[in-house]
């Protein structure tokens, strides 16, 4: 049949005549002879006829893609004519076109890889497509793979994704950008990132999205390692009105507030997470469990000058070695004062206020001994004051 056309005369005629043999082939399901037809095109010289005709395959694709009967049918095709066109190096609109309608059907089908996968293979970096286009185009894959948690996988294309962000200036294009970087933070478990950036995006996000945002910047907030850092995290999300109604808001109240947590409080925060969330550390314990007992340390902190780590431990729900290395820790790190007296197994606390006291009565006590620093040298030497 190829050879039959090739002879007709005129280049609209033979234009028109493939995409007629096209048609009856696409919907006949016959792969063999469709990839052999595409494959002569390919490397034909006849480039007016090749590439109007090959063109059509994805305008058919995209026509068919209205009936979800067609989608197993499209996907079959795609993947051995993708391999011709992507052999040939030319091509590449229509390629591209094919594989957004792939993408766009493993999307809906949720296979949520399978589309990322799809668009990835689409040569944008080299393509005519303007800096916001490529943006779009690194964010929506980033996004599909986050879809299965995939956040190893979606972090290279955001970070092609930040090659062109300045340039982008579509709003919805910024939210979705910022949305993915927080959901990386989030399973990858830097939630203290994950909780800052969800809560500024809650600034920016239309009202739809609002709830989820905020929700997760609030969960988030309630698993990062405690200190200042978080505690001020939890002061701005404790005076947001528009945090008050969600369920989670009782957590951050209390945490918030230096209450120290109980395990049924525990139990209500647990059912409050995402699977990726309730993953363990290296140490055995969840991420919510570590949050709880170094929250309950600081809450501790404020209650009592010092403390056996006997009865630390006690308080906290673990053993008094694991309370010692834990407060040690967050000592090093600067997300707590106090000091550990490790011959008598006792831990003091120091609050910020009192280190502000100690540092305000030595400046005082430096002033001081200048003064009389200063009296002396002017009973000795009285014309420097001349």
């Amino acid at each position: 049949m190829y050879d039959s056309i090739t002879k007709i005369g005129q280049p609209n005629d033979r234009i028109k005549a493939f995409k007629d043999y096209f048609t009856e082939l696409i919907e006949k399901n016959k792969k063999e002879e469709l990839n052999n037809c595409i494959q002569k095109l390919v490397k034909s010289s006849d480039t007016i006829v090749s590439r109007p005709s090959i063109a059509f395959v994805g305008e058919k694709f995209n026509e068919m893609e209205k009936d979800t009967s067609h989608f197993d049918l499209i996907i079959e095709l795609s993947e051995s004519i993708l391999e011709i066109l992507h052999e040939s190096g030319s091509f590449f609109d229509t390629s591209a076109t094919i594989r957004e309608i792939c993408a766009r059907i493993l999307e809906k089908k949720q296979e949520y890889s399978g589309a990322a996968r799809m668009l990835a293979g689409i040569a944008i970096d080299s393509s005519k497509k303007s800096p916001a286009e490529k943006c779009a185009h690194f964010v929506r894959i980033s996004q599909l793979y986050l879809e299965d948690e995939e956040s190893a996988r979606a972090l290279p294309y955001m970070n092609q994704a930040s090659n062109y962000f300045s340039k982008c200036k579509d709003t919805n294009t910024k939210v979705r950008y910022h949305l993915c970087w927080a959901n990386i933070y989030d399973f990858d478990r830097k939630f203290l990132k994950a909780s800052r950036s969800y809560y500024d995006l809650s600034l920016s996000v239309i009202k739809d999205d609002l709830p989820s945002v905020l929700n997760k910047a609030m969960v988030t907030a309630i698993l990062s390692p405690a200190g200042p850092q978080r505690s001020r995290l939890l002061k701005i999300m404790y005076n947001d009105d528009r945090c008050t109604s969600f369920p989670v808001y009782s957590s951050v109240e209390k945490m918030y507030l230096q209450r120290i947590l109980r395990e049924h409080e525990i139990e209500q925060m647990d059912s409050l997470l995402q699977e990726h969330q309730r993953a363990e550390g290296v140490d055995g314990l969840t991420y919510l469990q570590k949050a709880v007992i170094q929250h309950n340390l600081l809450a501790a902190s404020s209650i009592y000058n010092n403390i056996r780590f006997e009865e630390l431990g006690k308080l906290l729900g673990i053993s008094n070695t694991a309370a010692e290395e834990i407060a040690a820790k967050m000592i090093a790190e600067k997300r707590m004062e106090g000091y550990i007296d490790q011959v008598e197994n006792i831990m003091y606390f120091e609050d910020e206020g009192a280190s502000l006291v100690d540092w305000d009565y030595q400046i005082s006590t430096i002033c001081r001994s200048m003064e009389n620093v200063t009296e002396e040298i002017v009973k000795l030497h009285p014309t420097l004051l001349k």
